[in-house]
């Protein structure tokens, strides 16, 4: 019997993994991925067709896992990488990732010599660096980027995180890495109120992040924190998710118990549809 159907079982095997292979040329959808990851974040912005693949930050140093995510989701090249701040759990998977796909561009912060000394251990002959600040704009495809932090040197690793607002597909975000406290309050001083609709929760919703300052100032409809499932450091903090729950109108999500959040956009459509995964 199999003989018999040798060729035909042949032909829907090839069907198929030729499938696999183009489905990400044949989506419409435009995603932002907060992948859930055991350590560290790792944000997917996905452009319709496959024409655009940006990651914010890498995960920690075993990228097994984000290299799996990836790879399934038909990516196997990476048009750029944004790394907030040097910290091992934001930057961690960077040499991987460049062994692993085709990386056009990394964007690193001007003040951060710690992501510098990380991007030298990496084989880039191909790869162009930029160094960014407060006040640089940026488009990577269609979409828009305008660091708003920092504008000085901080002195500290997670107050030098880059601060990022992202218009994509008309839907803003504000990607915040591990500011604190200090960072927060001095950002307000300087930015003053801001809207977006999606706010990326700093320090994987730690305690040292998200006070009632910056919570004020920042008005948002939908928060994501990134924790790391298999965190050492009892991420999300429990006061921290109290002040997000004393806000009216916002929905807060904590990777470690959704797994990965995506925000999906059709191409055709402005509205969005958000679902959760521990695939």
């Amino acid at each position: 019997v199999l003989k018999k159907y040798r060729k035909v079982i042949l032909f829907v095997f090839i069907v198929y993994f030729a499938f696999l292979i183009l489905k990400p040329y044949l989506d419409a959808s435009i995603y932002v991925s907060f992948v859930s990851l055991p350590s560290g974040e790792a944000t997917l912005i996905h452009d319709s067709f496959n024409k655009t693949n940006i990651l914010i930050d890498t995960g920690d140093i075993d990228a097994s896992e984000l290299v799996r995510y990836l790879k399934l989701n038909g990516i196997n090249r990476i048009h750029s990488i944004i790394i907030s701040h040097g910290d091992s759990d934001h930057i961690g998977g960077l040499k991987t990732l460049t062994n692993e796909f085709k990386v056009n561009n990394i964007f690193i912060n001007y003040y951060d010599d710690v992501s510098k000394k990380e991007v030298l251990k990496c084989n880039l002959k191909k790869t162009s660096i930029h160094y960014i600040k407060s006040g640089n704009e940026f488009y990577i495809g269609k979409f828009y980027f305008k660091v708003l932090w920092p504008y000085i040197d901080s002195f500290d690793i997670n107050n030098n995180s880059l601060v990022i607002y992202a218009n994509i597909q008309n839907h803003t975000f504000l990607f915040t890495g591990d500011i604190e406290k200090e960072a927060e309050e001095e950002f307000i001083e300087k930015v003053g109120k801001i809207n977006v609709d999606i706010l990326k929760v700093a320090h994987h919703c730690s305690n040292t992040s998200s006070h009632n300052t910056f919570l004020n100032n920042v008005n948002f409809k939908i928060a994501v924190g990134m924790n790391g499932y298999n965190n050492k450091y009892g991420f999300p903090n429990k006061y921290c998710i109290e002040r997000f729950n004393n806000i009216s109108n916002i929905v807060l999500y904590n990777t470690k118990y959704t797994g990965t959040v995506t925000i999906r956009y059709k191409y055709w459509s402005k509205n969005i549809k958000i679902s959760t995964s521990f695939k």
